[in-house]
């Protein structure tokens, strides 16, 4: 079985379709027949192109399942600002607490809504890291 791409010999540049497909299957003496795309995918236990689409196509067709980021994520931007804040704190002085630092950011950027447990992991990655 043979699938394959042709030229329609449209050499108009509005012309949105550009190639056809045709196929064909071994006949007798094993030349190939040329078919309609009905008898091709009915022979081939198809009922759908789809399969034959996936197959010849050109882009990736990785699964994007799953690969989206979640609507609830925290923004780079936002990111960006706890840890800067986050940098800028001695963290080995003492009397230092995580949730006086926290209270102590949010005030200084009322505009942004952060979880304490967020504030948490993005400290906890920063100390991890240096």
């Amino acid at each position: 079985a043979v699938v394959s791409t042709q030229s329609t010999g449209r050499e108009d540049d509005n012309s949105t379709r550009k190639a056809h497909w045709s196929y064909q299957l071994p006949g007798e003496g094993r030349e190939l027949v040329r078919v309609c795309q009905a008898f091709f995918l009915a022979t081939l236990g198809y009922t759908s192109d789809k399969v034959i689409v996936n197959l010849t196509s050109r882009r990736d067709l990785k699964d994007g399942r799953g690969r989206h980021k979640p609507k609830h994520a925290l923004p780079d931007s936002v990111k960006e600002e706890v840890l800067q804040h986050v940098q800028s704190i001695d963290w080995d002085a003492r009397g230092v607490k995580m949730s006086g630092k926290y209270e102590e950011f949010l005030q200084g950027h009322p505009g942004i809504k952060i979880s304490y447990e967020t504030y948490r992991k993005i400290v906890a990655e920063h100390k991890k890291n240096s």
